[in-house]
């Protein structure tokens, strides 16, 4: 039984592993390094908490690694990278599961799409997955056992070579492990275009998904206002990496959504994330703003205790303005650049139907964009297929659901033993 595994999350390493326990063949299908977004947590938030590590590790993963941990002690994010994903991932590698390549495709061998074989199923035809291999990393090699051939080719083969190479393999069963983080939504309603954003889309003020952790890997610097709109995990990793920024007198931060309450999704389905990423952060802004307040206070009781003459020579106490400006309940309806002004202006409407119970537009200048709505479905790699095409597996497993890592295998594993002894062909 041979089974295409797509991606390299926790999912991937997981699900492959228990196939090949049970006798199966998978292949992981990997164009980068496993983990996925845990990278990009553990490098710019290091000491996250992940849970005790017998939740978020399976019985066979821990054994196939030697694993040696106090499995009721909770995991920081990089000790779970290092200590078992990264031995995981080699293991299976060394094992021969792995492919390091780009899936450009996932077909039926012959089938077309409503197309049917008479007395059997679909699930009769193979599955065909195209994948793109490296070419440099194939030159190379091919450099090292043959240098006499390459040192007789010309520039043009070899530059020929670089234009890459497809190959294909099948497949009884293909399980999509990815988090389909391939094409993140636009900023308005719904994931929809807002009114000029496909024209200033790709300006250099403005950051889709895992682009946003990017630029604030890189720094922050001459940013006074940013505005965050949505509310998924990235948005939450961003504004935990935004603490030191926030810490800036001078910087001033819009958070926008469609819901009640901040976060509210996060808070609910993983409170441990929200109190390591978000509440500190919003603890820090408040508690900073009533302690301006405060201030303020303090110096307006001594302003009025002046003397009218000495009143007018000293400048009257400025108030504090939140740097902390959240705005639930709204849509981003419009995006605009002016000529005479720098910065980007963003147009944010509520309807009359939401919890503020009144139509409201507004407009809100910003030095830059980070957007995190969630993300298209990646329909492009699948053709020819049915809704409920047999021997296709989702398995979405978040960084929210990594507790639950040994019963989503479990399920995986319960679809593919009834695909295997349901009599149908």
């Amino acid at each position: 039984m041979k089974i295409a595994v797509l991606g390299s999350s926790v999912a991937a390493l997981e699900v492959a592993l228990k196939i090949s326990d049970l006798g199966g063949h998978p292949i992981i299908f990997n164009r980068s390094q496993a983990g996925g977004l845990l990278k990009s947590l553990a490098k710019l938030h290091p000491e996250f908490q992940l849970g005790p590590w017998k939740n978020i590790t399976s019985e066979i993963g821990r054994k196939s690694i030697g694993l040696d941990k106090d499995l009721d002690q909770c995991a920081l994010v990089t000790d779970y990278l290092a200590d078992y994903i990264e031995p995981l991932f080699l293991h299976l590698r060394s094992l021969g599961f792995v492919k390091d390549s780009y899936v450009n495709q996932v077909s039926k061998r012959f089938l077309n799409k409503n197309e049917e074989i008479e007395g059997k199923s679909r699930f009769h035809d193979l599955f065909r997955v195209l994948y793109h291999r490296d070419p440099e990393e194939s030159i190379n090699s091919q450099k090292e056992t043959n240098p006499e051939i390459f040192d007789q080719l010309g520039d043009s083969v070899i530059q020929s070579l670089k234009k890459g190479v497809e190959a294909f393999e099948d497949f009884d069963v293909v399980i999509d492990t990815r988090s389909n983080l391939k094409k993140p939504l636009n900023m308005g309603p719904g994931g929809a275009l807002a009114l000029n954003e496909y024209f200033l889309k790709d300006s250099e003020e403005i950051f889709y998904s895992r682009e946003v952790l990017e630029e604030v890997g890189r720094g922050l610097k001459d940013t006074k206002t940013i505005s965050l709109i949505g509310e998924g995990y990235t948005s939450a990793i961003t504004l935990w990496a935004l603490s030191g920024w926030l810490k800036e007198k001078s910087s001033e931060f819009h958070f926008v959504c469609s819901s009640k309450e901040p976060f509210y999704k996060l808070k609910e389905k993983n409170p441990a994330a929200y109190e390591q990423l978000v509440a500190p952060v919003l603890n820090f802004i408040n508690q900073d703003f009533k302690d301006e307040c405060l201030k303020f206070e303090s110096q307006m009781s001594e302003w009025r205790s002046l003397e009218e003459y000495e009143r007018a020579k000293v400048s009257k106490p400025v108030e504090p303005v939140p740097r902390l400006k959240v705005f639930t309940g709204f849509e981003v309806t419009s995006l605009d650049r002016l000529m005479d002004r720098k910065g980007l202006f963003l147009t944010l409407e509520s309807p009359d139907y939401r919890h503020l119970n009144r139509e409201i537009l507004m407009t809100l200048a910003t030095d830059k964009i980070f957007v995190d709505k969630g993300h298209y479905p990646d329909n492009e790699t699948f053709v020819n297929f049915q809704d409920d095409e047999k021997g296709l597996i989702k398995m979405n497993l978040g960084l929210r659901d990594l507790g639950a890592i040994e019963s989503e295998v479990e399920s995986v594993i319960n679809k593919l033993t009834e695909l295997f002894t349901k009599v149908e062909d």
